[in-house]
């Protein structure tokens, strides 16, 4: 038996689809700019779950592949997910020579959520031996960021698998401005994985230890109402790619959006 895909067979009664809101029948109490899913997506999403659990073993393998050639391996236990869920255990990536993987959402989910992250030689290696073999001799080391840590992904798997604290426990973010890459709902996925909380107003960010991201392109009279509103420098979305890229904490000042923090710096 090969590969098995998680797939939702379509469902031919609309009738049948779950009913789901729209932003029109939302009330003012919700946040303006969560996504809104079809019912179709909300069904998918909840078969993947349900085969994926009814299959489970202890040598249960739920693979995701980000940039790589698609090869089945032919092991009844394993299966091929789209998505980055609970369910999943393995992120297969291209790396370099030095085992070094190119940054994608995909992989910083994967480092926030704990999972094994592995080259394709892995797959490559299980397809001609016909069977899954460990993973020790494929582990990616690092992700391709100017600092290219080299052991963030062990240090980031052994802590999050011994109980230790998220990476931004604790800290509140504010989502300020357009953002394209990344989404504001790629963000705020990192920022909940990593144990962030996001609030709806600069406001709120005055009694709590939190940080104000702000979209590449924000004008300058922004940037600097936002550093009056809330005492603190806004920082780009870089920050928070950097930092789960190490999986360490970076400082804020050479991510502070645009020219206010030398502005502000210069009068103070």
């Amino acid at each position: 038996m090969g590969t098995r895909e998680l797939r939702q067979e379509p469902i031919q009664d609309l009738s049948q689809q779950i009913a789901y809101p729209t932003k029109n029948s939302v009330s003012s109490s919700v946040d303006p700019d969560a996504t809104y899913v079809t019912s179709v997506e909300i069904e998918r999403a909840k078969i993947i779950r349900e085969q994926a659990q009814r299959h489970r073993t202890p040598d249960t393998f739920v693979i995701v592949t980000s940039h790589v050639t698609d090869r089945t391996v032919r092991d009844p236990n394993v299966f091929i997910s789209r998505d980055m869920t609970d369910d999943v255990t393995h992120l297969v990536v291209p790396t370099d020579k030095d085992k070094i993987a190119s940054r994608t959402i995909k992989l910083l989910q994967a480092i926030l959520m704990g999972k094994w992250i592995v080259s394709q030689e892995w797959i490559t290696a299980c397809c001609e031996e016909g069977r899954m073999i460990p993973v020790d001799s494929y582990l990616a080391a690092g992700v391709d960021t100017a600092a290219r840590s080299q052991h963030a992904l062990k240090r980031a798997r052994e802590h999050l698998v011994g109980g230790g604290p998220r990476l931004f426990e604790g800290i509140c973010f504010y989502l300020y401005g357009e953002f394209v890459r990344p989404t504001k709902v790629e963000l705020a996925t990192l920022i909940r994985l990593a144990g962030g909380r996001l609030v709806e107003s600069p406001d709120q960010l005055r009694t709590s230890d939190g940080e104000i991201i702000c979209a590449p392109i924000t004008q300058q009279t922004e940037l600097r109402y936002l550093h009056h509103t809330c005492g603190r420098f806004p920082v780009t979305p870089m920050w928070i790619m950097d930092s789960v890229s190490s999986y360490y904490v970076q400082s804020k000042q050479p991510y502070y959006a645009g020219e206010i923090s030398n502005s502000v710096l210069s009068r103070e």
